[in-house]
């Protein structure tokens, strides 16, 4: 058992200090939350305002970019052959889902299969074969894609690698971010 990221199932964490900030005014409001608080500091500025600062020691994913991610359930890894050998990589955040639709073994498979085979995230493997590189943009990583789990529309991220085959990494936040 170790330490894995549990919205894409990575073991690349790194340990960091986020800072967030609350700032009330007579306009000006603003709060990031997170739920492992360390230390709150409190500065009353000449100004007026009143700003609350939080300390929060969290981890950071180096695949998706996402804090506030540390898990110890190992991701599940489903492989699944097709035009190339696939390794599928389910989250602790994504198994969560599943079990929540009640997905049991042979659907999942049958779910995977099925996204693998799509047109869309075929163009998206070339891509990635050609250029190497994953799709960033707004701040996500990894190519956007829905599933379709009992007549629900689910968004998730695909990052993809290299490795003994094409590695397929599910990234799922629960739609905070995606």
């Amino acid at each position: 058992m170790g330490d894995y990221c549990k919205y894409c199932g990575s073991s690349d964490l790194e340990k960091v200090k986020y800072e967030a900030k609350y700032t009330n005014s007579t306009k000006t409001s603003k709060h990031i939350g997170l739920s492992h608080i360390i230390k709150a500091g409190v500065d009353n500025s000449s100004e007026g305002k009143i700003e609350n600062t939080l300390y929060i020691d969290t981890y950071h994913c180096k695949k998706c970019k996402k804090i506030d991610c540390l898990c110890n359930i190992e991701p599940l890894e489903i492989s699944i052959s097709g035009d190339y050998e696939y390794k599928i990589i389910i989250p602790d955040a994504f198994q969560e889902l599943l079990k929540n639709f009640h997905v049991d073994e042979i659907k999942l498979k049958n779910l995977i299969s099925n996204l693998v085979n799509q047109r869309g995230i075929k163009k998206n493997i070339n891509d990635f074969i050609t250029n190497g590189n994953n799709k960033y943009k707004n701040n996500m990583i990894g190519f956007h894609h829905k599933l379709k789990i009992d007549n629900r529309d689910i968004s998730i991220n695909i990052l993809m690698e290299m490795k003994d085959g094409m590695l397929l990494r599910i990234i799922y936040d629960g739609g905070k971010s995606i």
